[in-house]
């Protein structure tokens, strides 16, 4: 491989995983402001005591979740993948240390490893999205919900909770596309 062919694709490589990483961070920004927003509305309106059908509120956060939940959490795979694919790429050079040395820099509980990594390299969709699941299901238990959006809810937080934390995989498979304009 040429040297100017390995720095292109290192070039091209890193901005895949910027672009994945990108869409990631809109996808939690706006699931953050949209949560917020529908938690204070949740509590202005029971301090207002409108809460004949305030348990709507709690069930679109968990809608929210699950939906963004799932997108932030394919796009934080897409972002490993690239990242994987650049530690490929650079092995056998002095920048394979660098790339392969941890995928995030600062982890807040123990060090730099295998479990650590796996669980706060995706920590909003691990930890944060499953913690505002929960509190969903707790309003909606404390505003008397029916039975029946109850138990959908707990559902709802067991299929998260199973998929974010690979207990259970979504069927797909991974497809690279080529673009037909670039390939005569």
């Amino acid at each position: 491989m040429s040297a100017s062919n390995w720095m292109d694709k290192l070039g091209t490589y890193l901005s895949c995983m910027s672009y994945e990483q990108g869409i990631r961070t809109s996808y939690q920004g706006l699931l953050t402001s949209l949560e917020v927003v529908i938690l204070g509305l949740v509590f202005t309106l029971y301090q207002l005591k409108l809460t004949l059908y305030l348990w709507l509120l709690p069930v679109g956060g968990i809608f929210l979740c699950i939906v963004f939940g799932v997108a932030c959490e394919f796009r934080a795979r897409n972002v490993d993948f690239w990242r994987n694919e650049i530690v490929k790429l650079v092995r056998g050079t002095d920048l394979h240390e660098t790339f392969s040395s941890g995928k995030y820099n600062w982890i807040p509980m123990g060090r730099v490893g295998l479990w650590s990594e796996y669980l706060f390299g995706h920590w909003f969709e691990r930890i944060l999205v499953s913690a505002m699941l929960i509190v969903w299901l707790f309003l909606l238990w404390f505003l008397s919900s029916p039975i029946v959006i109850l138990v959908l809810g707990v559902l709802a937080t067991i299929f998260w909770i199973t998929h974010a934390f690979k207990i259970i995989e979504l069927k797909g498979k991974t497809m690279l596309r080529e673009d037909p304009s670039v390939h005569p």
